[in-house]
């Protein structure tokens, strides 16, 4: 992630928490919330797709030491 969009994020991230402690409402609940699970399923989507590359680079270089179904054995 560029540092600049990082930061962005942070301060974002930062003013949401402190408008939240400063007066605590549904809409700011909603609005950290929402951001927070946003920034949730953006982990797990990068997460995913370091996993399929990963996948795909031992399947490409396929020598029998990553079985497609580890207790299958024949």
């Amino acid at each position: 992630m560029m540092r600049c969009t990082r930061n962005d994020l942070a301060l974002e991230l930062r003013l949401a928490i402190e408008l939240l402690i400063a007066e605590p409402s549904p809409d700011a609940y909603n609005q950290l919330s929402t951001m927070l699970f946003a920034m949730g399923k953006a982990k797990r989507f990068v997460e995913r797709r370091s996993m399929i590359a990963d996948f795909r680079a031992k399947a490409a270089t396929d020598d029998g030491s990553y079985p497609l179904f580890g207790g299958a054995h024949t």
